[in-house]
């Protein structure tokens, strides 16, 4: 029997049995490719083989299978079709890549998960820093110090550098800062103590002028940093 319809599941010529769809093979095509060919070439001698005895007493019926190379012809065709159908099984079947950590992480000045506050002192994303604003009682807010911008810009550099470490960067590491004053008057003096933090050369920085400041701060100043050091 010739059996040639790809729905079936097995078709058999005397004792020769093999898969009748090309589809069964890609899905495993490495492992069946091999094997299809091998048996369908196969199959193929058998037939000429039979189809010989046939034309050699009058028969024509088989005469059109009779050539090597209409079967290689056939082959051909069939082959790319099993490497595509295998291809897209695979990108289908194909576990994603992993992707990078996205997660964002609210941290408090002990580098401890921040509480449901609606204002985190430190993000970190990213390899990434973000500072919120500090003031000079962001994180002392009973503390009693003199009202003076040399006494503030101290306190609030001190914050910025707990946080910024915190999170895995240094003072090196701040890429970009921004200072708030209240009063334009004190620059001088915001940068007579600012500096004294980045002896290596400072980041990036605007500075402003306000009208006021929580928490009566005469500076604030929030940042941006790179994490430098793994946790």
């Amino acid at each position: 029997m010739i059996c040639l319809a790809f729905g079936a599941a097995v078709c058999s010529i005397g004792s020769h049995a093999f898969p009748a769809s090309p589809i069964s093979y890609a899905l495993n095509l490495k492992q069946y490719m091999a094997n299809a060919a091998e048996a369908m070439f196969s199959v193929s001698l058998s037939l000429e083989l039979q189809i010989s005895g046939l034309t050699k007493q009058g028969g024509t019926m088989f005469s059109a299978l009779t050539s090597r190379r209409g079967f290689a012809a056939r082959l051909a065709a069939i082959l790319p079709g099993l490497a595509t159908s295998g291809a897209a099984l695979n990108a289908s079947s194909a576990s994603p890549a992993p992707q990078a950590n996205s997660g964002v992480r609210k941290l408090d000045y002990d580098g401890k998960p921040a509480g449901t506050g609606f204002i985190t002192p430190l993000i970190v994303h990213n390899d990434t820093i973000y500072i919120a604003g500090q003031g000079a009682h962001s994180h002392d807010p009973k503390g009693e110090f003199p009202m003076d911008i040399e006494t503030h810009t101290k306190k609030v550099m001190d914050n910025v550098k707990t946080l910024v470490e915190t999170g895995g960067g240094t003072m090196d590491s701040i890429l970009q800062l921004t200072v708030y004053l209240t009063k334009i008057d004190d620059y001088d003096g915001m940068n007579k103590v600012f500096k004294t933090y980045f002896p290596s050369g400072g980041p990036a920085r605007t500075t402003v002028a306000v009208a006021a400041l929580p928490g009566n701060s005469l500076v604030e100043i929030n940042c941006i940093a790179a994490i430098v050091k793994k946790g």
